[in-house]
C-alpha cells in the first residue's frame, strides 16, 4: 500500500550547479540552475530529488511552498523505509 513521506526542502534557484545536501536543521538544501519563473525551479527541484532519492518524478509533489524557497515535498512510495534510507545516505554523503 503506497505511503506518503514528507521532506522539507530549502531551495536556491539560479545556482551555478545542481546539488542536494542535508542542512543542520534536518531539511534538505537543493540548489538548481533554473530560475524561479514559471515553475521551472520547482520542476528542477523535483527532478533533482527524484534522481538522488531513486524515485520516479511522478511520485513527487510540492505539498506546500510552491512560491517560496521553503518547500514541503510529498513523496508517494511503496517502501517508505527504503526512501528514508536513501535520505540518510544522502546526508551521509555530503
Amino acid at each position: 500500500m503506497p505511503a506518503v513521506v514528507y521532506v522539507n526542502v530549502r531551495t536556491a534557484p539560479r545556482a551555478r550547479g545542481a546539488s542536494l545536501r542535508r542542512r543542520s536543521d534536518g531539511t534538505l538544501a537543493a540548489r538548481v540552475g533554473a530560475p524561479a519563473v514559471g515553475g521551472r525551479a520547482n520542476a528542477a527541484v523535483l527532478t533533482l530529488l527524484a534522481e538522488r532519492l531513486g524515485v520516479p518524478v511522478g511520485s513527487l509533489a510540492i505539498a506546500r511552498g510552491r512560491g517560496s524557497r521553503a518547500k514541503r515535498v510529498a513523496v508517494t512510495t511503496n517502501d517508505p523505509d527504503a526512501l528514508r534510507a536513501a535520505i540518510a545516505r544522502l546526508a551521509a554523503s555530503t
